[in-house]
């Protein structure tokens, strides 16, 4: 009975030990995946200002474009009025 008895101890001190180590291996994973988390995000974040700022420059070059052509249109429409066209 004494034997029984160590021998469940024992077992139960390698699968308190093996559960630990399990946890242990579980919980650096979690970590190493939200510091990969943090760092896909980041990158998100950064891609997202980036683009961003693209837009915003083409905003102001189709702003500047759109000023441009209306430039033309009246330069254009000026010299058909000099030139008698209609």
């Amino acid at each position: 009975m004494q034997v029984l008895r160590s021998e469940c101890a024992t077992l139960e001190a390698k699968n308190k030990e093996t559960t630990n180590e399990i946890l242990k291996e579980i919980l650096e994973d979690i970590a190493n995946l939200d510091k990969d988390f943090k760092k896909l995000v980041e990158m998100d974040n950064n891609e997202v200002k980036f683009l961003q700022q693209q837009l915003f420059q083409l905003t102001q070059e189709k702003t500047k474009l759109q000023q441009s052509v209306v430039m033309l249109d009246n330069r254009v429409a000026n010299v058909e009025n000099d030139v008698g066209f209609e």
